[in-house]
């Protein structure tokens, strides 16, 4: 049978021609997409490359991602944003920004050790410090997830300190003291505390990263 792809055809007819014409024809077939309404297809970037027009490729690679993460194709979406990255997000928001999601997807993919990289390199980046610390929650997260417990710990401990928290060495120190914390939680609800007290943005923080710890950590050590 014979097996036709067309991604070498393409390949294989762009490099029969001079560079000057090759610019031309993908600019052209650029502006056809685009005008088309078809924003969000995937080869636009790689056109706006092709035609060397990186800008453009940046702008179409990050709607393209944003489209394929919607239709849940995580790997499409991942070599989006690579491109995005590769090409431009100068602007440390920005590529905080699209780290973190270029992380979530690779997860999504199956690639939980590179996805979790990915998020806490973009939590280096982040201009809010509280940013910062949620997502290195996520990727330590995403590192116990994937079983990467050596290097999920590595990060733990630091982020764990910057919450004035301790990981407990000893189980029975563990559970003695989460014992201790479900019996205050019984002794409030008898007393009738206070509900729905609104939540300073410290609280919501922490309780944020505590969550996300949780879930990692539960995967390892459920007590802690």
């Amino acid at each position: 049978a014979l097996d036709y792809d067309h991604d070498s055809t393409r390949a294989g007819v762009l490099e029969l021609l001079q560079e000057e014409e090759r610019s031309s024809l993908l600019a052209r077939l650029a502006r056809a997409v685009e005008s088309e309404r078809r924003a969000s297809s995937s080869p636009i970037a790689e056109y706006h490359l092709g035609a060397g027009n990186p800008a453009r490729a940046v702008d179409s690679a990050l709607v393209a991602a944003a489209k394929a993460r919607e239709q849940l194709a995580f790997a499409r979406a991942a070599r989006l944003y690579e491109i995005a990255l590769r090409h431009g997000c100068a602007d440390p928001g920005e590529r905080c920004n699209v780290l973190r999601h270029l992380g979530e997807v690779m997860v999504a993919a199956g690639q939980g050790l590179q996805g979790a990289e990915r998020i806490i390199e973009g939590a280096e980046l982040a201009p809010d410090p509280g940013e910062a610390i949620k997502l290195r929650a996520l990727g330590v997260e995403s590192l116990f997830r994937c079983a990467e417990h050596a290097r999920a710990l590595e990060h733990l401990h630091p982020l764990l300190n910057a919450l004035g928290l301790t990981l407990w060495r000893r189980q029975s120190i563990a559970l003695a003291t989460l014992l201790s914390l479900r019996g205050q939680l019984w002794l409030q609800r008898r007393r009738g505390a206070e509900r729905g007290r609104e939540l300073s943005p410290e609280a919501r923080l922490r309780m944020d990263v505590l969550w996300s710890l949780g879930v990692g950590l539960s995967l390892y050590d459920p007590l802690n």
